[in-house]
């Protein structure tokens, strides 16, 4: 996994919550992170993480943009 693009990915989804005050996955966004940011995050914790954001892109509601760059985070999480 490529941590380092994700968490640029995730502040850039972040971001863009922010700007367009979006609520919805706010937390769940920000939490990611911390866990990306942790150097002592186990693998199992990045595995429930990437599973935790494959079922959030399979039940939220998102702008193309936004769906694009979730996606993209996921592809760094699965690596």
């Amino acid at each position: 996994m490529n941590r380092t693009k994700a968490i640029e990915l995730l502040t850039d989804i972040i971001s863009c919550s922010d700007r367009k005050n979006k609520l919805q996955g706010k937390e769940f966004y920000k939490t990611a992170l911390k866990i990306l940011k942790d150097e002592n995050t186990s693998e199992n914790e990045l595995r429930i993480l990437y599973r935790s954001f494959c079922g959030y892109l399979a039940h939220g509601d998102f702008t193309d943009v936004e769906y694009a760059k979730i996606n993209l985070l996921v592809d760094h999480l699965e690596s």
